[in-house]
């Protein structure tokens, strides 16, 4: 499934993915840095993803895990910072959230300095308990 805003696309045809770009973009987030390769493409394979791409240039990321009929988890949220503050990463949260496979579902995420920008999508701030994971990645 493809949209269209513009010189911008979004699609969730993970073939598409530069994952050399999800990576290396990866690397550099708060949430994801250290994460070995195998495991940023191992969790996008176990995911539903979408690419965003401005001229044919991948500029942007995200992966949800779902079960596609009650909840789905928003993870790796990610914009290109020459694409930030233009509403294109707000575009591309609204169509994710009416993909056909999350729009029914419960749909959560967790961010330690976005609040604002997913209050703007309709994300409510919420009690969240969370287990820790072990992360050793070896």
């Amino acid at each position: 499934m493809d949209w269209t805003r513009g010189s911008i696309t979004l699609t969730d045809d993970r073939s598409r993915l530069d994952m050399d770009h999800v990576y290396d973009s990866l690397q550099k987030a708060y949430w994801s840095a250290g994460r070995p390769r195998t495991i940023v493409e191992e969790s996008f394979r176990n995911s539903l993803c979408f690419g965003l791409f401005a001229d044919g240039r991948q500029i942007g990321f995200t992966r949800i895990v779902t079960d596609r009929v009650v909840f789905s988890w928003f993870c790796d949220v990610w914009v290109h910072p020459e694409f930030r503050g233009k509403g294109t990463g707000q575009w591309m949260m609204r169509c994710v959230m009416e993909h056909p496979d999350v729009v029914r579902t419960r749909q959560v995420l967790v961010t330690r300095d976005a609040q604002t920008f997913y209050e703007k999508v309709g994300f409510e701030r919420k009690e969240l308990m969370v287990k820790a994971a072990k992360r050793d990645y070896r």
